[in-house]
């Protein structure tokens, strides 16, 4: 939906985000497979306020290219422990809804 957006403002502006943000960043090679890129993506996300659709997108970004849903609960999980209590439970939210669209059972986390 973003990329749809932005080439109603602008087709260049479509295409300079896929060729230079999107696709030198995720498309690259090096240390971390592209799952890990989406996994600490969702990390880095999980502890910002007000990012929900872009939670939403790489949460769903992780499950397509081979994370499970127990792979993404662990990473934001982990972020409760950076972030606290208020980051987690936005995030876990995000990761609720997207698993119940995905049709994915997310085991509930400890409290």
């Amino acid at each position: 939906r973003l990329r749809a957006r932005m080439e109603t403002l602008h087709p260049l502006l479509d295409r300079f985000m896929e060729e230079h943000a999107y696709g030198r960043v995720l498309g690259r090679g090096g240390a971390l497979s592209i799952r890990m890129r989406e996994l600490c993506t969702v990390a880095v996300l999980a502890g910002q306020p007000d990012v929900a659709p872009q939670m939403t997108s790489h949460v769903y970004g992780s499950l397509n290219v081979g994370a499970t849903i127990e792979e993404v609960r662990a990473v934001v999980e982990q972020a409760r422990l950076v972030f606290g209590e208020e980051a987690f439970a936005s995030a876990s939210t995000t990761l609720t809804e997207v698993s119940t669209r995905a049709g994915r059972r997310v085991l509930a986390a400890p409290l």
